[in-house]
């Protein structure tokens, strides 16, 4: 099952790891990242602790006034790890700063291949 908001696809990938695809050119904001969190619950079937596998497409961005969000009210109570695949130059930049907010809290990496994303999730316990 695939749920599609206004800039992403949201699926489940196996037991505990969901898969968010930013859609080209999507610019997401603050209010329906918010929203996620609930279609996690549904996908899942539990509220919890999930891994991510979250593919940020070309031209995708987060709003320029809400880079303040992301860095100082990022949601990660629920998340256990983070695996990027980046194909936006744009988005690398971004990342780089999300890394450097929420590496202390869980594991996050970059990756060019969606198999090793999933086979290094996989092995967080």
């Amino acid at each position: 099952m695939v749920v599609e908001t206004k800039s992403t696809y949201i699926s489940k990938v196996n037991d505990d790891t969901v898969k968010v695809i930013l859609k080209p050119y999507a610019v997401l904001g603050t209010e329906e990242y918010n929203s996620f969190y609930p279609i996690y619950v549904d996908l899942m079937g539990y509220e919890g602790d999930y891994k991510f596998l979250i593919i940020i497409q070309s031209g995708a961005r987060v709003k320029k006034k809400h880079l303040d969000y992301f860095k100082k009210d990022y949601k990660t109570t629920y998340k256990i790890a983070e695996a990027y695949l980046i194909i936006s130059p744009v988005a690398r930049m971004f990342l780089k700063v999300l890394i450097k907010i929420v590496n202390k809290r869980y594991p996050v990496r970059l990756f060019d291949d969606e198999a090793e994303a999933i086979a290094w999730l996989e092995s967080i316990k």
